[in-house]
């Protein structure tokens, strides 16, 4: 062991800035709590990250103090290990660090499809929560990130709700919906890999329908690198990747894939999210009229006509010169003109003149 005073100015010189640096990591994820401690949402999804980059910087210290002093230092490890990495490549992604920007829109686009493609599957049976996935470690290659489902105990389950529920139910339910979230980030990956010539027989054997493939195309296309994007290539590995090769990456030609996909699927039927406003209302046809329909990806028809379906009914609320979020198959006549806009979801957000 090596006193202080028998340190060299090099040694104490590491362990202050390894201390420095843990301290700016404390200061940043307090900053998070403060910013964020009337939203949930995002304070669930960033101060995961801010956390393990405090652990990190523990682990530094311990090491650079073990190394440089001599003493042995034990933390208490309380991180889950990654279910799954993910690793971003591009041109700025370099030593384990990137653009923080492209790394927060691509984990909220994950953690969007996620949850869109469980609703997918199970309704609305599942207890949502703002994210099914936390950031549990960070490692070089590019940028790796390792992400798993939440830790499971007595005592968090028990504080959910102080009712006369069983807390081993809540916990049970608590289960499955970490199951249910793996699952929907394999199926994520099955539509992502377009080297897999089986994938999209193994997703209609999964989903059953036609229209539900050509959701998780669409969910799966905005995970995938934009022509804009920082992120040249995403790669998911790990055991929990379902082939088996246990990677499964997508890059800037794998949107063109799927959409190709999507077309042979059903030609004439495109799956979209986007934002319309609507200029006539008419209950007895159960029909609107979009005039613009603007898509996710800025797409814009001058004028649709939007009927509501079995998956989504009007309940008397009223959309006239409303701007509304909606989503649903648009079909297309023979001239690709669209014929019709079949609603899937539907919400309001504010009226024009």
């Amino acid at each position: 062991m090596k006193w202080v005073g028998e340190m060299s100015n090099t040694d104490q010189s590491l362990i202050l800035q390894a201390i420095n640096d843990l301290k700016e990591a404390k200061d940043y994820m307090e900053s998070i709590k403060d910013d964020f401690k009337d939203d949930a949402e995002l304070l669930s999804f960033y101060l995961p990250s801010a956390e393990e980059m405090v652990r990190q910087f523990e682990v530094r210290l311990k090491n650079t103090i073990e190394q440089e002093a001599g003493v042995e230092i034990t933390l208490q490890q309380e991180s889950k290990l990654p279910e799954i990495w993910i690793r971003l490549q591009g041109e700025k992604f370099l030593r384990g660090a990137g653009p923080i920007d492209a790394v927060g829109s691509f984990l909220h686009k994950l953690n969007q499809a996620s949850h869109k493609v469980i609703k997918l599957l199970h309704a609305d049976k599942t207890r949502f929560a703002p994210s099914f996935f936390n950031l549990v470690a960070t490692a070089e290659g590019s940028l790796k990130l390792g992400l798993s489902t939440p830790n499971i105990t007595v005592e968090e389950s028990s504080q959910l709700q102080l009712d006369l529920e069983d807390p081993w139910d809540k916990i049970k339910a608590l289960s499955q919906n970490n199951e249910r979230a793996l699952r929907s980030l394999q199926l994520i990956m099955v539509a992502l890999d377009s080297e897999d010539e089986e994938s999209m027989e193994q997703l209609q054997r999964e989903l059953g329908s036609q229209n539900d493939v050509l959701k998780l195309l669409h969910y799966a296309k905005d995970i995938a690198p934009s022509i804009r994007s920082d992120i040249d290539r995403i790669s998911f590995e790990g055991l929990n990747v379902p082939n088996k090769s246990k990677i499964v990456s997508a890059d800037k030609q794998t949107r063109k894939t799927l959409s190709e996909r999507a077309k042979i699927l059903k030609r004439d039927t495109l799956y979209i999210e986007g934002r319309a406003l609507i200029r006539q209302q008419d209950m007895d046809t159960l029909s609107l009229t979009a005039r613009p329909l603007i898509l996710d990806d800025n797409k814009q028809y001058g004028e649709v006509k939007c009927v509501f379906t079995t998956q989504f009914s009007p309940d008397g609320d009223n959309y006239l010169n409303k701007l509304v979020t909606l989503s649903g198959f648009l079909i297309f006549g023979a001239n690709e003109q669209p014929l019709r806009l079949e609603i899937d979801d539907l919400n309001i957000e504010e009226e024009q003149e």
